[in-house]
């Protein structure tokens, strides 16, 4: 198989995954808009319209069209820790509908070009091998975004309980530290533009806790690796 017919074939998985990183970018930008004409109508809100909130964005955070982050910000920020019972369910949602998304568009043509390049499935392999580890530490990271995650792991064979279970697992740090920086929050703008002094410590701590963690399960399963092969 020469490089251009391989690229050609990886051509889906690429264009998917590029997808998931600026589509999220562009439609937090209208989100913040949307929220600022309408922030305090949002205080009015019933219970009931909050559950239909949460299951909208459960849907666009799986579809690739909203950042996870947005959701669980502008939601703790009006309505408090209320909105994490709502959100919970959102998120579990949005990783299925990501999931098998991504599953049915690339129709497993990136594990089929791993067959013929030993390289390629030698690293997959390992991935797989510690994929509930590492999912644990991807979800920690406020850098890697939601989609492009749930996009890689369906694209890298990575089992759906398995994945569901580690994302589950991995998003309740970040998620519970937002919950209650929105909550006390000053400002909604300053939160969703990133720019709350509290948010960036948050992010600067779970970003060197998730990159630390990564580094050291994919060493360890280097090093086993290797011991494996000299026995």
């Amino acid at each position: 198989m020469t490089e251009e017919s391989s690229l050609k074939k990886a051509l889906p998985s690429l264009l998917l995954i590029t997808i998931t990183i600026v589509l999220p970018i562009i439609s937090s930008g209208l989100v913040l808009l949307k929220a600022l004409e309408n922030g305090q109508g949002l205080y009015e809100l019933s219970i009931w319209h909050w559950g239909l909130l949460a299951l909208i964005a459960g849907i666009l955070m799986g579809l690739a069209i909203l950042p996870s982050s947005v959701p669980l910000i502008a939601g703790a920020y009006y309505l408090g820790y209320k909105w994490f019972l709502f959100y919970l369910p959102a998120y579990f949602l949005a990783l299925s509908i990501g999931f098998f998304m991504a599953r049915f568009i690339e129709n497993g043509t990136l594990l089929k070009l791993a067959e013929s390049r030993p390289k390629w499935k030698a690293q997959i392999t390992r991935l797989q091998g510690r994929s509930f580890a590492m999912v644990i530490m991807a979800k920690f990271s406020p850098v890697l975004p939601f989609a492009f995650l749930n996009v890689v792991c369906a694209l890298a064979g990575i089992r759906y309980r398995t994945f569901i279970a580690a994302s589950m697992i991995g998003m309740l740090p970040r998620a519970l530290l937002l919950t209650y920086v929105a909550y006390n929050g000053n400002s909604m703008v300053q939160l969703l533009e990133n720019t709350s002094p509290a948010v960036k410590w948050e992010a600067l701590g779970l970003f060197i806790v998730s990159t630390v963690g990564m580094v050291f399960i994919w060493n360890r399963s280097n090093r086993k690796k290797s011991l494996i092969k000299t026995e």
